[in-house]
């Protein structure tokens, strides 16, 4: 996604697979709890902002049926090839794969009943702004979900010049 001015430090396309597929063996239980806690159901329409390679979006696809449907999006396009292939390799008819950033989405706004983004504001110059822009693609009643990371949380006892150095960066 969109970081502003500064690059995206972290690899993507086939580079990134191994490290995302490893962050939803961590994470994908905690995010199918959380979104079922926030009321995902049956026929809603629902927009994935930073979608990655797009393994959130595919389950979010089966939870939402045939009579729903599911934008997945990131500013990737090699991350949505590698999103777009794995749906298609499982026969997904639901999700559709977009190319946008988080500031502007370029999705028609008031018209998702839910919209999730997992591990982006922590990447994004201006989470305010993101977070505006997700708010507006909801219709009228909907529900925004942000699953994301807090660096005030990583600790170490005693500190280190290491650590010190990585809440620096």
């Amino acid at each position: 996604m969109k970081t502003g001015d500064k690059p995206y430090i972290l690899a993507t396309g086939e580079k990134a697979v191994s490290r995302l597929d490893l962050l939803e063996r961590i994470f994908g239980d905690g995010t199918r709890d959380l979104l079922s806690v926030a009321g995902l159901r049956p026929g809603m329409r629902l927009a994935e902002i930073g979608c990655g390679i797009g393994l959130t979006a595919q389950w979010i696809s089966a939870k939402v049926g045939a009579s729903g449907s599911v934008v997945a999006l990131d500013s990737s396009s090699e991350q949505l090839e590698i999103a777009s292939r794995r749906a298609a390799e499982v026969g997904i008819k639901n999700l559709s794969f977009n190319k946008g950033d988080a500031y502007e989405s370029g999705l028609t706004r008031d018209s998702f009943d839910l919209v999730y983004s997992r591990f982006l504001l922590c990447h994004v110059a201006n989470p305010a702004r993101a977070l505006t822009e997700m708010r507006s693609l909801l219709k009228p009643g909907g529900t925004l979900v942000c699953e994301d990371h807090d660096d005030g949380g990583i600790f170490t006892e005693p500190r280190t010049h290491a650590y010190k150095r990585l809440v620096e960066i």
